[in-house]
């Protein structure tokens, strides 16, 4: 092996936790496949996942301005409907413009909303499996709704995810399977998003939802669709093998 091959592998070696670390980013923009606006005219979504640090973030811009909520549930490439006791489901209320909230359950994989209400898709009703309730500020979390130029909105929300990665199913079942992926993604992508307008929901003392009322829903459900890497990640790896190269040829 040559002095320059060895002197690059080392700098891969070295670049290799920065690589690791790089943030997932799935973009969707109208017309690329189809959606339900009856949560409002959906234009664009952006959702980015770190593989190490955890941090999350997710961002859904529409043409008009009555959107003021949504629920959120995310896989590593399947469609999410179905998959109980794996998935996080975020509830992310902008009833308040200035104030919106979020709060995070275990998805019981039933094709609705109720998994504040109900654990699992098992029959009967099990105990909802709570895992954490947000603000601004909260878990490094930043959340926004932006009425913009032209009439439409954007909802943001960013947090550290790691205790929804670190939660462990409540119902005994979903913990024995061990399948837990809460809101993480790498190269593939699934999604089931719901966004609402007419939104009326209610919380207890301890920030958990009682209840979730709307007049209207959309809905983007995808699955097995590819990531990208941040551009910053790749640049990175490729600066660093350019100049392991250059203090080669000046030894």
């Amino acid at each position: 092996m040559s002095k320059t091959t060895i002197v690059m592998a080392l700098a891969a070696a070295a670049l290799a936790p920065a690589a690791m670390a790089e943030t997932r980013i799935f973009n969707w923009n109208r017309g690329d496949t189809t959606n339900s606006d009856g949560g409002g005219i959906l234009r664009k979504v952006t959702n980015t996942y770190n593989t190490v640090t955890d941090r999350f973030t997710f961002t859904a811009r529409f043409d008009n301005a009555v959107t003021n909520g949504f629920w959120l549930a995310v896989s590593p490439g399947p469609n999410p409907k179905g998959h109980s006791g794996e998935l996080a489901l975020i509830y992310f209320d902008a009833e308040n413009i200035a104030a919106p909230r979020a709060t995070v359950y275990a998805y019981n994989g039933v094709n609705g909303d109720n998994s504040f209400q109900d654990g699992t898709n098992r029959p009967g009703v099990q105990t909802p499996d709570f895992i954490g309730a947000l603000t601004n500020g909260i878990a490094g979390t930043t959340m926004s709704v932006t009425n913009l130029a032209g009439g439409g909105r954007e909802l943001s929300l960013s947090f550290d995810a790691t205790f929804v990665q670190n939660h462990i199913p409540l119902d005994p079942t979903d913990r024995a399977r061990n399948e837990w992926t809460g809101v993480s993604f790498g190269n593939r992508y699934g999604i089931w998003f719901h966004p609402v307008r007419g939104l009326d929901a209610a919380y207890n003392a301890q920030g958990r939802l009682t209840q979730w009322n709307y007049q209207g829903q959309g809905w983007l459900d995808l699955e097995g669709r590819t990531t990208i890497p941040t551009p910053g990640a790749a640049a990175a790896l490729g600066l660093g093998l350019v100049a392991a190269g250059r203090r080669r040829r000046v030894k």
